[in-house]
């Protein structure tokens, strides 16, 4: 999960540091890098909160514009400079850390699930037993739960 985040924070800084260089001679502003950092950024907390298929469609959709990234570096740069170099790097971090999640984001763990996991787990336990009230309820009617007659 780290490597993901680190390489979608490193990709976005990079797509927002290529907007503010300047690319050619005439030194115009480009508008692409910046919203695209923006959506590379926003997409580290997304990925937190979401679930598996959330996870690996959101790894497509920053694929793709990881790709997208790369096309534009190439088609605007009219002069070698470290615009287009930096805004490629971007793009393939971008893209790389979108593969990640399509290939393994079923496997990171969930915003919030360890305080999902011991309900989950007693709801297990119940239906392997085959005991459906509760432990609480038991002593609160005056059982003994751990008797087993």
């Amino acid at each position: 999960m780290w490597t993901v985040t680190v390489a979608l924070v490193l990709g976005a800084a990079a797509l927002w540091g290529a907007g503010r260089l300047v690319w050619s001679d005439d030194e115009q502003d480009l508008a692409w890098p910046t919203p695209l950092a923006l959506l590379v950024l926003a997409s580290v907390g997304a990925m937190f909160a979401l679930r598996a298929v959330g996870r690996r469609l959101l790894g497509g959709v920053l694929v793709v514009v990881g790709v997208a990234a790369c096309v534009l570096a190439v088609v605007d740069a009219e002069l070698f400079g470290m615009g287009p170099v930096i805004a490629l790097l971007g793009g393939l971090l971008t893209g790389g850390a979108g593969g990640l999640l399509v290939a393994r984001g079923h496997r990171l763990p969930r915003l919030g699930s360890r305080y999902e996991a011991p309900a989950a787990q007693r709801a297990e336990q119940r239906k392997d037993t085959g005991r459906t009230d509760d432990l609480w309820t038991a002593l609160s009617e005056g059982k003994d739960p751990t008797d087993d007659d």
